[in-house]
C-alpha cells in the first residue's frame, strides 16, 4: 500500500512539467564557426545570441518525462580581430529540433526537471562573399525549475556537430557549444 501511494505521488509530481510550453533564451556560443578553414580567425569567442522555443512534455508511467522541442536562434557574430571586411561572418537563423528525456526531482519544495536531448540542427553562415547553409545534429543536457505554476527558468548546455564550408576540401565537420539561460511559460 505504501509503495502504491509513493508511486501515485511520484506520478502526480512528474506532471508539473506536462503540456505545452514556450519561451525565450539568451545564449553564449563558443567553438568553431561552420567554416572549414584552419585559421583561428573563424572561432566563436563566446558571443551572445537570442532565441525562442516551443515544446511539449509528457509524463510516462515509468516516471520519465519525454518531450519534443523546436528552437530558433537569432544571429551570432564571429570574432573579428583585424576589422577587415573579409573576416566578417556570423551564424544566423539556426533551427534545432530536439527529442528530450528526463526526470523530475524537487529542491526546496520546487519541482526541477533534469533532462538530456538529441536532435537535428540547420542554419546559415553569413560571410563577406555570401551565405551558405549547414545541417547536422545537436545533443546536450538541461535543468528547468518551476518558479510558479505557469513559469520556469532553466539552464541548457548544447553541442552541435554540423557540416562546414571549406573552399579547398569540400564539406568537413565542425562543432560548437552553446550555454543558454531560458525562461518558459507553461500551458
Amino acid at each position: 500500500m505504501a509503495s502504491a501511494v509513493a508511486l501515485m505521488a511520484g506520478a502526480a509530481q512528474a506532471q508539473d512539467f506536462d503540456g505545452f510550453y514556450m519561451g525565450v533564451s539568451v545564449g553564449m556560443l563558443s567553438g568553431d564557426t561552420p567554416i572549414g578553414y584552419t585559421s583561428d580567425q573563424y572561432k566563436l569567442e563566446k558571443h551572445g545570441t537570442p532565441g525562442m522555443f516551443v515544446g511539449y512534455n509528457q509524463s510516462m508511467a515509468s516516471g520519465l518525462v519525454v518531450g519534443a522541442e523546436l528552437a530558433f536562434q537569432g544571429e551570432t557574430g564571429g570574432d573579428d580581430d583585424d576589422g577587415s571586411s573579409y573576416d566578417t561572418y556570423s551564424i544566423k537563423n539556426v533551427i534545432d529540433l530536439k527529442a528530450k528525456v528526463g526526470t523530475q526531482v524537487a529542491a526546496g519544495g520546487k519541482p526541477i526537471l533534469l533532462y538530456g536531448f538529441a536532435g537535428m540542427s540547420s542554419g546559415n553562415v553569413a560571410m563577406y562573399y555570401g551565405d551558405y547553409s549547414f545541417t547536422g545534429y545537436n545533443y546536450g543536457l538541461g535543468a528547468e525549475m518551476k518558479v510558479s505554476e505557469a513559469f520556469s527558468i532553466g539552464l541548457e548546455l548544447m553541442g552541435r556537430n554540423v557540416d562546414s564550408y571549406d573552399s579547398s576540401d569540400g564539406d568537413i565537420t565542425t562543432n560548437h557549444q552553446q550555454v543558454s539561460l531560458r525562461g518558459a511559460f507553461h500551458f
